[in-house]
This record gives C-alpha cells, structure tokens and sequence, in this order.
C-alpha cells in the first residue's frame, strides 16, 4: 500500500495537470432512456510539451432540446395559416372590387372590408380576435356576392342600400385609422384591455352595418315581390277569363265538327 501511493505521488509530479475537463451528465428519465444511444462525444487534444492532455466535451441533445424544436415548429403553423387565409381574403376582395367598377359606391364598401383586412394584425395582438376579424370580413363578403349577383341591374333600392353601407364603413374605418395611429409599441402591453375593447366595438359595429344590410336588402326584395304580385294578381282573373272563352270556342269547333260529320255519313247511308 505505501508502494503505491509512492507511484502515484510519483506520477503526480511527472504528469501535469489536464488544461480543463467539463463533464455534462443529464438526468435521464425512463423516457429519455428508450431513446436511441447519441452519437460518441467529440474528443479534443491539446499538446503540453511532452505529455498530451486530454479533455472530453459530452453534451449530447437531450430531450427537452428536442421538445423545444417541436414547439418551435409548432408555433410557427398558426402564424403560417393565418396569412394564407388572410392572402385569400384579400384576393377574393380584390377580385370583386374589379367586378364592382360599374357602381363606385360598391366599390368603395370592398376597399373599406379590405382596409379592415390590411389593418387587423396591426390593432391587434390576439392571434384569435384577428383571425375572428377576418371570419367576419369573409362573411360579409360573402354575403355582398349573394345579395348582388349582377352589378348592372342594380334596383334603386339596392343602391340606396350600397350607398348606406359605404357611408357606414367609411365611418369605421376613419376609427379604425385613429386606433392604429395612437398605437404605440412602448403602451402597447399597458393598453392591450383598451385596445382590445375597441377593436370590439368595432367588430361590433361592422356586424351591425352587416345586419342592416342585410335587412334592408330583404325589404326591398320583399317590396319587390309585393308589387309583382299585385300585377300579376289582376292578371289571373284575365287568364281564367280567357281559358273558359277558349274552351267554349273548342269546344263549339268540336260540337259543329261532329254534327257535320254525322250529317255527311246519314247522307251517303240514304244514297246507297
């Protein structure tokens, strides 16, 4: 025993010290443990004279490194489907805007859905409101399209209606300017409950220019339907009129036909 720690004292002072040795051992838990062995850890040499050093680097990834990735990706997927849904709107928007050349007052109510558009990730921070915004725009949209399938016959009721409506809008987006001008990113953690009450107020509002749209655009259609009626009414007593005149004409044809035919066969049968 005294031998060897003589040789190990001797070899202490023969062989200097390692220039730096890390060891990076993280607890592994039973699912770690079921995961594939990592690769061998990188070995560095370093030269001291005539004795080399060596000193070993292991930090393999763990799991949590890789859990953090995932998320990382994960992360990234509503962003990417929220500006493919908002790339979408804004075409479809564009695309009715060029149709809506003919009336400018319709035109004016898609510039002010796609100012909306343009302008609801700047008002707001909730990945969820935005996304509702723009649910909401789409809708609308949606509806114009079904209310108005052809720009160029447009009834004057439905143009006062347009008209209404771009007048509404315009108000709103005026609000919604003023919203994203006093926006700032220093207040914007301090003043994210206001802001996020306003941007409700105005969905709100934009829901209620929406549903007066609608309303009164069902008026008009039933108005419509009032006053076809009321023609078409007259013209039903002149259609029946008519039919019991046509009858009795037929009917008289057929009568005479018969008796000029029972005539014809009596006379050939007192000839024979």
């Amino acid at each position: 025993m005294p031998r060897a720690l003589r040789l190990l004292r001797a070899v202490a002072r023969v062989v200097p010290p390692p220039l730096f040795i890390i060891h990076r051992k993280a607890r592994t838990s039973p699912a770690e443990a079921a995961l594939p062995a990592p690769e061998e850890p990188h070995v560095l040499v370093l030269a001291s004279g005539s004795t080399a050093t060596v000193a070993t680097l292991d930090a393999p990834p763990t799991t949590a490194n890789r859990k953090a990735r995932v998320l990382r990706f994960k992360s990234k997927r509503p962003s990417r489907a929220r500006r493919t849904a908002k790339d979408v709107l804004l075409l479809s928007l564009d695309a009715l805007s060029e149709s809506s050349d003919v009336f400018p007052p319709l035109k004016s109510v898609v510039g002010g859905l796609r100012f909306f558009v343009v302008r609801a990730e700047l008002i707001s921070d909730n990945k969820d409101q935005v996304r509702a915004i723009y649910a909401q725009i789409g809708s609308f949209a949606e509806s114009l399209v079904r209310a108005i399938p052809d720009v160029t016959a447009l009834s004057p009721a439905h143009k006062a209606a347009i008209e209404a409506l771009a007048q509404h809008l315009s108000a709103i987006c005026t609000d919604l300017e003023m919203v994203v001008k006093k926006r700032s990113l220093a207040l914007r953690f301090l003043r994210a409950k206001r802001d996020s009450a306003q941007i409700q107020d105005l969905s709100k509002r934009l829901d209620q220019a929406h549903s007066a749209f609608t309303r009164t655009m069902l008026s008009s259609m039933h108005i419509t339907t009032t006053q076809i009626l009321d023609c078409v009414q007259p013209m039903r007593v002149e259609v029946h009129r008519l039919y019991r005149l046509g009858l009795l004409f037929f009917c008289n044809r057929i009568d005479l036909y018969t008796e000029t035919r029972l005539q014809h066969i009596r006379h050939r049968e007192s000839g024979s």
